[in-house]
C-alpha cells in the first residue's frame, strides 16, 4: 500500500467515525482495506 493509499484509508476511517461515510466513500474504504490486508498477509508470508 502505499502513501496516498495510506493516507486516503487513515481519512475515511477518520471521518466515518466522525460523521459517517457516503456509500461511496464506504466502497472506497472496503476496497483500501483488502489492499491493506492484501499487503499484509504477503509481508507475513
Amino acid at each position: 500500500m502505499d502513501a496516498v493509499q495510506n493516507d486516503r484509508l487513515g481519512e475515511l476511517q477518520a471521518r466515518g467515525k466522525a460523521t459517517g461515510l457516503t456509500e461511496a466513500e464506504q466502497m472506497e474504504l472496503l476496497a483500501l482495506m483488502q489492499i491493506y490486508q492484501l499487503r499484509k498477509s504477503e509481508a507475513l508470508a
